[in-house]
């Protein structure tokens, strides 16, 4: 490793499986010195685990979230008290004030409209830098995404992935961190993002410029931040990453908590919510709504770049329209 900043990046949940509502996008930023103790700090919770029973020596192991807090696959063995140990010696390895970012999505609330929206948005993002490019990069840019299937496009999370590292580019530009950047992407991440390479090396080229005329991704459009994501993303196999494994940590534990209190649930579902809220670094209150696309949630760990996140876009029309007529609503006479 040769990069001064790390981001790793994963995601938890599905958009194709109808049992699951809500599907969370992860980044987790790391110094060099981080992904070290990191890297030595899990070594010894594998051989921990290991002591207690479980498979360390098969091919497939890894701290999975999903797996060991379901009890699946390797971790059959393990009764749930001690699975729940393991995951909060995973949290307590994270860095003291961990930098990450989150993107979650309610599929339910996400309905055609907002997706249409996005995709038209994200559609002027690429169009825009395309046309501040000479000839000869736009051609070979072309040439990088022929193999994709018209219909398909960049894959079905492009839109919220693209949210995500714009989100990690700006955690990293205001909580002043310095150096180059090393982006790291879990191989069955991936998978799902046909053309990445093609729209890292678009933003590399022309972030500032593009991302300051339209909407996304929400930050004051007079106050950019600048891209620090270089123009390359890296695959790898999250059994052989530990980042990767922290970075699922916080997508499944973020997409467990619960979209909105009040909500009626079984006991057994309240309970895996106190636990959820136990294993998660989030609270579900803290995110910030994406007014202009129902069904979008965004969280920024850094305390300045939160910050600045606007939470309520003033010149979105479909935040001036709901906000006029629930005024409307309070003036009637019951």
């Amino acid at each position: 490793m040769s990069a001064d900043i790390y981001v790793f990046a994963d995601d938890a949940g599905k958009m194709s499986d109808p049992e699951s509502q809500i599907v969370s996008c992860a980044s987790l930023v790391l110094s060099k010195y981080q992904v070290d103790d990191i890297n030595s700090r899990m070594d010894k919770l594998k051989e921990r685990v290991g002591r207690e029973g479980i498979n360390i020596d098969d091919p497939k192991f890894e701290f999975h979230t999903h797996e060991i807090f379901r009890g699946e696959k390797l971790w059959k063995s393990m009764e749930q008290n001690r699975r729940m140990r393991v995951l909060h010696s995973i949290k307590e390895i994270f860095p003291q004030d961990p930098m990450f970012a989150v993107i979650r999505l309610n599929k339910q609330k996400f309905a055609t409209r907002s997706n249409n929206r996005l995709r038209r948005d994200i559609k002027q993002l690429v169009f825009q830098v395309k046309e501040q490019l000479p000839n000869e990069e736009i051609t070979e840019l072309e040439k990088a995404t022929r193999h994709l299937d018209p219909k398909r496009g960049f894959g079905e999370l492009h839109e919220i992935t693209m949210l995500l590292f714009g989100l990690t580019s700006g955690l990293i530009h205001w909580e002043r961190m310095e150096g180059s950047t090393e982006t790291i992407v879990d191989s069955q991440f991936l998978k799902k993002i046909d053309g990445w390479q093609f729209v890292f090396r678009l933003n590399d080229i022309a972030w500032l410029k593009a991302s300051s005329q339209i909407r996304i991704p929400t930050w004051p459009k007079d106050n950019q931040p600048t891209w620090r994501l270089g123009d390359k993303v890296w695959e790898k196999d999250s059994v052989s990453c530990y980042g990767l494994q922290l970075a699922d940590y916080i997508a499944y534990t973020t997409k467990r908590l619960q979209w909105k209190r009040g909500n009626k649930a079984l006991p057994e579902a309240r309970q895996t919510e106190r636990e959820m809220e136990s294993l998660s670094f989030v609270r579900a209150r803290k995110f910030k709504q994406m007014y202009d696309y129902r069904g979008i949630e965004l969280y920024v760990s850094g305390k300045v770049a939160m910050a600045r996140l606007e939470n309520r876009p003033p010149e979105s029309p479909y935040w001036i329209r709901k906000h006029i007529i629930q005024n409307k609503k309070k003036r009637l006479p019951r």
